[in-house]
């Protein structure tokens, strides 16, 4: 019972999924760089596909391009560093792989609808 909740409850990775698609690997290996830089060619390499390849089958999978994928996920990270960290938007920002706070903040208002100052703000008002 104890090993299979393990199994449930523990972050996979790409080494403890023997036979895992190569969408699969491709998704944990962009959980476990999202705060580097990732190219296309990065998670297509690291699944051993071509890019071109590995984008039209990212993309039948996931309804996604594996580009917007990682920047949802890059969101999605911040959202929650944002709310559960007092880390700054310029940490936040290289630390979900952006290289600067200005284009962090331009892509987080573009995806998000607010700034990540505004949205940490507001996520701390409504939780009071």
């Amino acid at each position: 019972m104890y090993a299979i909740l393990c199994q449930l409850l523990l972050p996979r990775t790409a080494a403890g999924r023997y036979g895992a698609s190569p969408v699969d690997r491709a998704l944990d290996y962009i959980r476990l760089h999202l705060g580097e830089k990732l190219t296309i060619r990065d998670v297509a390499d690291s699944v051993g596909l071509s890019p071109s390849h590995f984008s039209r089958l990212f993309h039948s999978a996931t309804a996604l391009s594996p580009y917007e994928y990682i920047l949802l996920q890059r969101m999605d990270r911040a959202k929650t560093l944002l709310v559960t960290t007092t880390y700054s938007v310029k940490e936040i920002a290289y630390m979900v792989g952006y290289g600067n706070e200005a284009t962090f903040t331009t892509a987080f208002s573009d995806k998000v609808g607010v700034s990540p100052r505004a949205y940490r703000k507001l996520v701390n008002y409504l939780d009071l």
